[in-house]
């Protein structure tokens, strides 16, 4: 099955401000220009990424990454009511001919495409009873980098896509 994994920067915890004796709270001063012009020249790192997840538990991502690199790994689902997620990005492997092996390819790889995620699994619908077939599947949780002291990175969203090639090609079975 096709997934789009999103990803984006933690959001940074709202200030306190300072202490007012005179109100006895906390307020908030006004930004002065230069921490205006600050904010709204930060960037907001947003990366969208295509993942194929395979029933042997692995995936694939080719879409969304550069023009030459395919990232791979292992992925899986646990906890008492199977809605926990876990995925992680393997950049060494045994090769092609060992099964069951997954690595990533390309000369730009680096550190930094060594992440795994974690999250829970929802239902993607409005409503919390699924469909027959299942629904749509919507995760939200955390990416970290590194293994021994993982650093948590950003916060993803990972939603089932929906070829709509396929939806094409119903509407023109039903053509006379």
């Amino acid at each position: 099955k096709k997934f789009w994994l999103t990803s984006y920067p933690i959001p940074d915890p709202t200030p306190k401000g300072r202490w007012s004796i005179k109100y006895g709270k906390y307020v908030q001063d006004a930004p002065s220009q230069e921490e205006k012009e600050k904010a709204a020249a930060a960037e907001f790192n947003i990366r969208a990424l295509q993942v194929v997840f395979y029933s042997n538990y692995t995936f694939c991502i080719t879409d969304g990454v550069g023009p030459s690199i395919t990232l791979r790994g292992k992925w899986d689902i646990w906890g008492e009511e199977r809605d926990l997620f876990w995925m992680q990005i393997s950049r060494f492997g045994f090769g092609r001919d060992v099964s069951g092996s997954t690595y990533s390819e390309g000369q730009t790889l680096s550190h930094d495409d060594c992440k795994w995620y974690r999250g829970n699994i929802k239902n993607g619908n409005d409503n919390n009873d699924a469909d027959a077939d299942g629904g749509n599947v919507l995760v939200k949780g955390e990416v970290y980098l590194g293994k021994v002291t993982p650093y948590r990175e950003a916060l993803f969203m990972l939603k089932e896509a929906h070829d709509e090639d396929d939806d094409d090609d119903d509407e023109l079975s039903s053509m006379p």
